[in-house]
């Protein structure tokens, strides 16, 4: 069952579209798919004054209706809908439903949207255009990469994604050649891809614009998947490290030892040690970027700085009587200046929380009971 909801006003109880506007939403789809232009749907009801004065004065000014005009437009009354017209789950009066013509769509369905907000977020609707370096076909482009050799990195990304377009023009600009030294490449649309783009992790729109780099076996649990947008010197990094693992950071010590010494008081420094994996993108971030950033970086000077390989069975855990699963995998454990296992902290941590951690640590040192975390 539909419901639709206005907050205020109530209209004469007849429905007329509005000017300029289609009232029927088959023949507008129809219109649409022949024409190759988006899609504006327009919901209101006969009885929701809101409604109306939503679509004569904020749909009706300026900026707004230049903006629409790229687009087939159609005004229907939700009351009047059957469920299958209603595919875009509208449940309340007014909104207003944008869908491109590969499938995109963006619901301002939160109320009487100004008419300022609406132009600004009409304009960023682009129409979807070949990237420059990258097929477009996805037949041709894995040909390409069996007869070569390289195999695909499948860009998934959105015309009506703003960091997406960003994301294009600059970071992954800047990694082209790095990536094209390696992998095929090929850029999809999501929304006209999903069922491709599910198969390689990418669920969900948030994670746009995602690059999934498959692995040269073919095997899907190897591919990488480098979801959201990244500065082009980070990328670059990571790309030049695949394939192997570089044991040698500066700042950071491979020597467990370094440990063994806290432990014995030869130091009385806190401890940071950071566990990650080779070929890994969450290992590579949290290390060159969110370990790397100002605050942290400071933080971390305090300490003794220690970064280990992970494997399931390392005997330092055993040691330590720690439980640190592949999938929690980079993380950071945080010792004592007595070498006492203090908390650990994951690569979705966010950087005040490991400042935070740091700061209690490296200020407020507390012996801790091997493989017991603070609160």
């Amino acid at each position: 069952m539909v419901f639709a909801i206005a907050a205020w006003g109530c209209g004469d109880g007849t429905f007329q579209p509005l000017p300029g506007w289609e009232g029927d939403i088959g023949k507008a789809r129809k219109e649409a798919l022949a024409t190759g232009r988006p899609l504006a749907i327009l919901y209101t009801a006969s009885w929701s004054g809101r409604a109306a004065s939503y679509g004569r004065k904020n749909l009706s000014t300026g900026a707004v209706e230049s903006e629409l005009r790229r687009f087939v437009k159609v005004n229907v009354d939700l009351d009047k809908l059957r469920s299958d017209e209603n595919k875009y789950d509208v449940r309340w009066v007014p909104a207003l439903v944008l869908v491109s013509p590969l499938g995109e769509v963006k619901k301002l369905d939160l109320g009487n949207y100004p008419a300022d907000y609406l132009a600004a977020e009409l304009k960023q609707l682009k129409p979807w255009k070949e990237l420059e370096g990258w097929s477009h076909n996805a037949a041709a482009a894995e040909k390409q990469a069996r007869e070569s050799g390289k195999p695909l990195a499948v860009l998934y990304s959105s015309a009506w994604i703003e960091t997406a377009r960003e994301y294009e023009a600059e970071g992954l600009k800047e990694a082209h050649d790095e990536l094209a030294k390696r992998f095929t490449l090929l850029r999809l649309n999501f929304d006209a891809e999903k069922v491709r783009a599910r198969d390689a992790g990418v669920k969900k729109v948030e994670q746009l614009p995602a690059l999934v780099l498959h692995s040269k076996g073919g095997d899907k649990d190897d591919n990488i998947l480098i979801a959201g947008q990244h500065e082009g010197p980070l990328l670059k990094s990571f790309l030049k490290k695949l394939g192997s693992y570089q044991a040698e950071v500066k700042g950071w010590s491979n020597q467990l030892d370094k440990l063994r010494e806290v432990q014995n008081r030869a130091t009385g420094q806190p401890v940071a040690v950071l566990l990650d994996k080779a070929d890994d993108w969450s290992s590579h971030h949290f290390l060159n970027y969110t370990l790397a950033s100002d605050h942290v970086r400071e933080r971390l000077q305090a300490f003794v700085k220690i970064r280990l390989r992970f494997e399931p069975e390392m005997a330092f855990l055993k040691e330590m009587k720690l439980n640190v699963r592949e999938r929690e995998v980079p993380c950071l454990l945080v010792f004592d200046k007595n070498g006492a296992y203090y908390q650990k902290r994951m690569h979705n941590s966010t950087e005040d929380s490991i400042v935070n951690l740091l700061r209690s640590v490296g200020g407020r040192l507390q012996t801790r009971s091997p493989g017991t975390e603070g609160k």
